[in-house]
């Protein structure tokens, strides 16, 4: 079991009215599982939480068994970097850099000249296996095709082999046909790690391509 989730109840600070509330929810590992609910509902809340991005109120949200809760923020960090690749709605590269740039962008300050030469070598690996040219690679990523950064997107949150993917409305500024494209090229990637994926969407359409559904409603407001 990766996460399991009791009785959640999320308000932001100076807020005492929730924005999220989850009765119960269980993600194994390998598992696809779709987020689904209208804009307010906290879908990007949702995904916060379970990247320790926002801190979880005690007892409600388990990692492998251990209260979320009880890590430091350093620990979260980590743990983020570690186990989990994140998709970011408009993909988040830096323009004026490589797709090798961007992609191993977040290792450079490890400074383990073995791993960054292993991180690149598999990089390369997914680049070709995701038919990006050595020419597309060395442009900034400014000069690439939408569906170009999707695949870089994708190398990026894959690299290191994560447990987890979580992928925040990637699909929301595309065309139907490209959408697809870019949720099977995810699926199909993470599955050869054997990654678990969090998809978040407000498009009942894409449910299809998930093995579970978890529904998000709007928190009445007292």
């Amino acid at each position: 079991m990766l996460f399991q989730i009791n009785s959640l109840s999320f308000s932001y600070p100076g807020n005492t009215s929730p924005v999220l509330a989850v009765d119960s929810f269980e993600l194994r590992e390998a598992e696809r599982v779709f987020v689904q609910g209208r804009s307010g509902s906290g879908k990007s809340t949702f995904l916060n939480l379970l990247a320790g991005v926002l801190l979880s109120p005690p007892n409600t949200i388990f990692y492998k068994g251990q209260d979320y809760s009880m890590l430091k923020p350093a620990q979260r960090d980590r743990l983020r970097a570690s186990d989990m690749g994140i998709v970011f709605q408009q993909f988040n590269l830096l323009p004026f850099l490589s797709a090798e740039e961007n992609v191993l962008l977040p290792f450079l300050f490890i400074k383990q000249d073995t791993l960054i030469a292993s991180l690149r070598e598999r990089a390369a690996e997914l680049f070709a296996h995701l038919k990006l040219t050595k020419s597309q690679l060395e442009k900034p990523v400014y000069e690439l095709s939408v569906g170009q950064q999707q695949r870089v997107a994708v190398v990026r949150a894959l690299i290191h082999k994560p447990k987890l993917i979580l992928a925040d409305e990637p699909t929301s500024s595309l065309d139907t046909e490209v959408r697809d494209d870019f949720i099977r090229l995810l699926l199909q990637e993470s599955e050869t790690i054997g990654a678990a994926v969090v998809f978040v969407s407000h498009d009942p359409g894409l449910e299809r391509h998930f093995t579970k559904t978890l529904h998000l409603k709007q928190v009445k407001q007292q």
